[in-house]
């Protein structure tokens, strides 16, 4: 969401010149507004100018470009200075061109124009030299230097043994109930407008139809359709139906809680949000063990965190993190409140649980434009957390929110964590992820060929409605002895239907789909796999029913737009450079929502570290 705001705000500045930039947004064109006394034509003109001339123009010799950089630095510090009014006058056009309300531009703009400055200062100011000395490398820079990433994946691959075979006994199971993204929307309610015009979210009170459209109302379960969020009601249904149906050995919450209107929520209402939510699944205890991943949604400002500010966090830390008090132990506790990941070890199993954070892998983090390495130090305890597990023979599963290779994830990261899951495939069973609210799969692959699988990824989709997809939870089937998944099974609730049938009824959940009968595979194994990625290589038009399983419907043979295949297969890869790749010239035209953040995530071309 905040990409997509973030894109209109950029096609709204630059003035929207091009084809490309219409279908990042799909809206018409926008003129740049006329500020008084501020040339704001001329002040992008030139930036944009010499960012061209310097990239693709002649060869510049350190002292050229560094009166270019100069210039750039002075330019963008202007626009800082009066970024309020400037920003004013492109929010009411905005407005005008969106659903997103006037204020709400302004209050969004309020909460990370700020971090973009910060991040300027440090780049730009106080580090002169991010521009001919790092990203051309035409002058010597003391103050930045390079963490290259081909290095480090030398280091990670010292060692590796011989790959295992995919193995389990099939004498025993166990099961893991995965549920993510539930964004519970207190304020929902049944019978206002999903089809509304003000603000990011509809089915609330106070909410008007869009100009020249019939009025669509909400359900009383929930709504597709709109920009809409779950009920409470609805949710509490949800666990409802798991302690009648189900005795899950372990639970994994894979984050974001709160409610989707991002221009207005509060650090408050993250706390109090994730402190129901938490309290609501306790009663799934202690039949069931459960472990948590937490989510972009969870920040405040969305997405973002500021590493290097201990003080700011603080409310997040020690406030936030202590919501999942009922849920965790003081071991699991005190790791997460420390740094927002954790790990812990289930001795009957032999079993490591790494908890990842995704803040710091996070493209839309605009604290991490700066691109420190390893910014909270992460990758270097799960880089530990793995050579330990190897060491004592454990098995591994990786828990996060926001998948690597997902356009929200910052492809050096990306490279890195493919990296140790190919080179520890042997410890680590599989990886559980969120956040696109979509039913997807990604296969990690070989450092020596991209086209072969080495390990899944499996991508949950979402609890909530948002946008126009139906309730969705999964219950994973684990072979006991080797900790392999040797199936899975996709409940989906039926929306439609229980609106139709009322609010006096029980909720009950379909069984959508178990993965092995649905897509004609004889295991879980890495071989099997790398079938359905040849398979779908080869012909897309095989594709039909992860697609429409990716939007939570049923397929019933329609024809496969190549539109819908490229990008759905595309984002299979475990990185977003791989993905950027695959997607090639076609990503303008059939990715356009998320092209901002692909290019985001790919902005630079190495890790920054600084000296001071």
């Amino acid at each position: 969401m905040i990409g997509k705001i973030l894109s209109l705000l950029c096609v709204a500045v630059v003035g929207t010149t091009n084809a490309a930039a219409d279908f990042i947004i799909r809206e018409p064109k926008f003129d740049i507004p006329e500020i008084p006394g501020f040339d704001m034509k001329n002040l992008f003109g030139t930036i944009a100018d010499q960012m061209l001339t310097m990239t693709f123009g002649q060869k510049y010799t350190c002292e050229q470009c560094t009166s270019v950089e100069t210039e750039v630095t002075e330019v963008l510090g202007a626009l800082f200075v009066g970024w309020k009014p400037i920003l004013g006058e492109i929010c009411k056009i905005i407005a005008e061109k969106s659903t997103l309300t006037d204020v709400g531009c302004n209050t969004i703009l309020g909460r990370y124009v700020p971090i973009f400055e910060q991040s300027y200062v440090k780049l730009m100011v106080q580090n002169h030299g991010v521009i001919c000395g790092f990203t051309l490398q035409v002058c010597q820079n003391s103050s930045i230097s390079r963490v290259e990433v081909g290095p480090i994946i030398d280091q990670i691959y010292q060692g590796m043994p011989p790959v295992k075979p995919y193995n389990p006994t099939y004498r025993q199971t166990y099961q893991i109930l995965q549920v993510n993204d539930i964004h519970i929307d207190f304020e929902y309610l049944s019978g206002g407008i999903v089809n509304c015009k003000e603000g990011i979210m509809c089915c609330r009170a106070n909410k008007t139809v869009l100009p020249g459209q019939n009025p669509v109302y909400a359900g009383y379960w929930g709504s597709l359709g709109g920009s809409c969020d779950i009920p409470e009601h609805t949710f509490d249904q949800f666990i409802t139906f798991v302690k009648a149906n189900f005795k899950p050995d372990y639970v994994f919450w894979l984050g974001d809680n709160e409610n989707h209107e991002v221009d207005m929520i509060t650090k408050d209402t993250n706390i109090q949000t994730t402190k129901i939510l938490s309290q609501k699944l306790s009663q799934l205890l202690p039949t069931s063990k459960l472990f948590l991943a937490i989510g972009n949604h969870e920040n405040n400002p969305v997405d973002n965190m500021d590493f290097n500010n201990i003080i700011a966090n603080q409310w997040f830390f020690n406030n936030l993190t202590s919501d999942y008090t009922p849920l965790l132990t003081k071991d699991e506790l005190a790791q997460i409140k420390s740094k927002g990941y954790y790990s812990t070890y289930v001795k009957e199993r032999n079993l490591r649980i790494i908890s990842l954070f995704s803040a710091p892998m996070d493209s839309i983090n605009f604290y991490l434009l700066v691109r420190t390495y390893d910014a909270d130090g992460q990758f270097s305890w799960l880089w530990n957390q793995l050579k330990t597990a190897e060491q004592n023979n454990e098995s591994v599963f990786i828990i996060i929110h926001i998948p690597p290779g997902d356009s929200f994830s910052i492809a050096l990261w990306d490279e890195l964590f493919n990296a140790v899951v190919d080179r520890y495939q042997n410890n680590i069973k599989a990886i559980f992820s969120a956040h696109t609210h979509g039913d997807q799969l990604i296969f990690h692959r070989s450092r020596y060929n991209n086209q072969t699988v080495v390990k899944t990824q499996y991508v949950g989709p979402s609890l909530t409605t948002f946008s126009n997809l139906n309730p969705s939870f999964r219950v994973f089937k684990v072979d006991a002895d080797t900790n392999e998944i040797v199936d899975y099974t996709q409940y989906r609730l039926d929306l439609t239907k229980y609106n139709q049938l009322g609010p006096d009824v029980n909720l009950e959940w379909d069984v959508a789909y178990t993965f092995k009968q649905e897509y004609g595979v004889p295991d879980m194994s890495p071989a099997s796999m790398q079938t359905l990625w040849d398979t779908w290589t080869n012909d897309y038009t095989t594709m039909g029913k992860y697609i429409f399983n990716l939007w939570t419907y049923e397929y019933s043979g329609q024809t496969i737009d190549p539109r819908w295949a490229i990008p759905s297969r595309c984002y299979m890869y475990p990185s977003t450079a791989q993905t950027v790749k695959c997607l090639g010239i076609l990503a303008f035209v059939v990715d356009q929502g998320d092209i901002a953040n692909l290019l985001l995530a790919n902005l630079f071309p190495a890790f920054m570290k600084f000296s001071k």
